[in-house]
């Protein structure tokens, strides 16, 4: 995608003159080549102004209320930008940045990236169901690259609207690969003050990658149009046959289609631009922009192409024994529609879709939890177990985070149907030497005290399997270049040996650190930051899911029952209400340590408040236990009374949601099971912003973990 625009790129070093030409073109002062200001910029000010876009707006419009309102299209190209999206997620992660899908009509699809900035950017409704072109918002990139068809980055005071100056957005348009027509547009924004250049290239590149998969996926629908439109054309007979795709282009004629239309100018190329739409629209006609083709509506038909439920497309049926004829173009009445019928193709005539399994199950029936949080983490991790493409597990201490790196490796193995080792090294707690050693193995006589014949590392030990290292970001700086080179080349040397050794085997590491800001730091290496992060799961907390906290109490209760020999132990209502409200910095850990002492020491078979452990009883006496226990003790925003009306439930069912989770509107929409976009259409509807801010300013309890 080529950079027609002359300056797609901002200046940050001229923010200052771009802010005095903002003033000064409200002011009606503005004249060219003040402030240095790129015309495209100028040119979009003068379209937002023509439009009056209020200059003083703080956020943009929301236009929709979520997934259920899409159109097909919006949907097609959602599932094309999905793995695109997914990468986003991954590296974005804490980078400051996040990323955007928008449609043709600058409606945002969805969002990814560093989960702070996509908290800061809800204040401008930069979120899914959100209007972003600049007949909503102003000049910024994803509206402005839609109107100019081209990419753009747009930065600071540029922005046409005031509320939106403190963000530099970049982004460029998606075409749809069969016409060439405008699809939508990826952008990628972050706040002014992290100014980054490159992004305009990476959205490019990743517009680029979307438009390639709609390619792919615009070709599998026609592969299995034609497989089961195939037969209807050649055994047409003497009848035309035209076959159009599932948006009303012509995809196929037979060769008595134009025969038949009696017509040598609608051939070739013509015939070509026919649509299906043409044929319902006009009056007996069929539009080719340079002549028409008078039908007889009651002898064509129109048949569905039906595959697995989905409709591919149209074919219509243009008998011989009609008569047609070229006529000019004049106002008829409507004439009656062509029949259409519907055609159900064999199934086996498309590929069968493939199940959709939950969470849970096979080899992740280990990972014990419901909550939307880990299911969205075995979801990915069932999408990425059947490569061999490396793995990164982000997560606090104590999350599981090993259980999880050993339920990928066996969905890996029930998936090829093989066996082989699963390796674990926790690269915390052990001094560089003896990690190297571990890693890499050693020869005979390598060093004073080796073991005779040597050792084999865990490298070696994982060819063939998979490589878990535990706590990554605690491996030695100068221990690092020599385990990427292990990577890059897929062969290790044993200390004390000049001759490597092939390996091959899957790398999946975990941490709890925030390797962007050790790689700042200089405390971990770039090059291999980006080896291993190539994608990146992020398990969550226990205070993150704690519904799932019972069916761990369960889990646990009986695992070691069995393990201590045992019988299992009832467990006191007013004990599960406490392990429920404890924030669990130990996360997994904590949890499985506490009931295992409480297993071993609880008197009668039932597990009591005094049986708890000391922590936790601590935090009992100190009313210290509900992690959200100053939700109680904030002052009534609304009534609890009953509610009179419906529109009085709802609003009260949102308002306490909202104080449950400390007005955090992402946090109530997943509660809630809502899209964010239809929070914020309910907060506006019920003017409850003030209660909100009221809200947000008591102080939170800081959670430790």
């Amino acid at each position: 995608m080529p950079f027609l625009n002359a300056q797609p790129y901002s200046n940050p070093s001229q923010d200052s003159q771009i802010v005095r030409a903002w003033r000064a073109f409200l002011r009606g002062e503005y004249h060219a080549g003040l402030g240095n200001l790129r015309p495209v910029v100028g040119f979009s000010w003068q379209r937002c102004h023509d439009a009056h876009v209020n200059p003083n707006q703080q956020n943009a419009p929301i236009l929709g209320e979520g997934a259920d309102m899409l159109s097909s299209i919006q949907k097609e190209l959602l599932d094309a930008s999905l793995p695109v999206m997914k990468e986003a997620r991954a590296y974005l992660a804490e980078s400051g940045s996040i990323m955007a899908l928008a449609d043709a009509q600058a409606r945002i699809l969805r969002t990814e990236g560093d989960t702070r900035t996509l908290g800061l950017a809800e204040n401008i409704h930069f979120l899914p169901g959100a209007g972003w072109g600049e007949q909503d918002c102003g000049t910024n990139a994803i509206g402005t690259a839609l109107a100019i068809g081209q990419p753009i980055q747009v930065h600071s005071a540029e922005h046409y609207c005031e509320g939106i100056q403190r963000w530099t957005c970049s982004a460029a348009v998606i075409r749809n690969p069969v016409d060439n027509a405008i699809a939508g547009a990826v952008d990628l924004s972050g706040l002014s003050s992290s100014y980054v250049r490159q992004n305009l290239a990476l959205a490019v590149q990743m517009a680029g990658r979307i438009e390639s998969r709609l390619m792919e996926a615009e070709l599998q629908w026609r592969y299995r149009l034609l497989d089961a439109a195939m037969d209807r054309l050649s055994d047409a007979g003497r009848d035309g046959v035209l076959l159009f795709d599932r948006r009303g282009r012509l995809l196929k004629a037979n060769d008595k289609a134009g025969q038949v239309l009696m017509d040598s100018s609608l051939t070739g190329r013509r015939l070509a631009s026919l649509t299906l739409e043409a044929v319902a629209r006009f009056e007996g006609r069929i539009d080719t922009s340079c002549s028409s083709v008078r039908l007889d509506f009651d002898a064509v038909r129109q048949e569905a192409v039906v595959v697995n439920g989905h409709t591919l497309g149209t074919v219509v049926i243009v008998p011989a024994r009609s008569r047609y004829q070229a006529a000019e173009a004049v106002p008829h009445a409507a004439p009656a529609m062509p029949r259409a019928t519907a055609w159900n193709a064999q199934a086996n005539h498309g590929p069968q879709e493939q199940q959709q399994t939950g969470a849970g199950k096979g080899a992740f029936a280990s990972v014990v939890g419901r909550s939307a949080a880990i299911a969205q983490a075995i979801a990915t991790a069932r999408q990425l177990a059947p490569s061999r493409v490396s793995v990164l597990l982000l997560g606090d201490t104590g999350v599981g985070k090993e259980v999880f790196a050993k339920a990928l490796h066996d969905e890996h193995m029930l998936a090829s149907g093989k066996t082989a080792p699963f390796v674990a090294i926790n690269c915390g707690g052990m001094s560089r030497e003896l990690l190297s050693s571990e890693l890499f193995g050693y020869a005979e006589g390598a060093f004073t005290g080796a073991r005779r014949g040597g050792m084999v590392g865990k490298i070696e030990a994982a060819d063939g399997g998979t490589l878990f290292l535990d706590e990554i970001g605690e491996m030695p700086l100068d221990l690092q270049p020599h385990f990427l080179r292990v990577l890059e080349e897929s062969e290790v040397h044993r200390l004390g040996e000049t001759r490597p050794r092939k390996v091959n085997f899957r790398l999946v590491a975990a941490t709890h650190r925030n390797l962007q800001e050790e790689v700042r730091a200089g405390r971990f290496r770039m090059d291999l930051f980006y080896r291993i992060a190539v994608t990146t799961i992020r398990l969550p907390s226990l205070c993150d899911r704690q519904g799932d906290i019972s069916l761990l109490v369960m889990h646990y209760l009986q695992q070691l029952a069995d393990i201590h020999q045992v019988a299992r132990p009832a467990i006191a209502p007013q004990v599960l209400d406490a392990l429920q409200a404890y924030a669990w910095p130990g996360n997994v850990r904590e949890l499985r340590n506490a009931l295992e002492a409480m297993v071993l020491t609880c008197k009668g078979g039932m597990i009591e408040l005094p049986d708890l452990p000391h922590t936790l009883l601590q935090a009992l006496e100190t009313c210290q236990l509900p992690r959200h226990a100053e939700v109680a003790a904030m002052p009534p925003v609304v009534s609890v009374a009953p509610a009179a009306t419906l529109a009085d439930g709802e609003r009260d069912a949102l308002m306490r949601s909202i104080r449950l989770c400390h007005g955090n509107l992402t946090a109530v929409a997943k509660q809630l099971g809502i899209a964010k976009s239809t929070v914020y259409l309910k907060v506006q509807r019920y003017q409850l912003q003030g209660a909100i801010d009221a809200i947000r300013r008591i102080p939170a309890r800081r959670e430790v973990g």
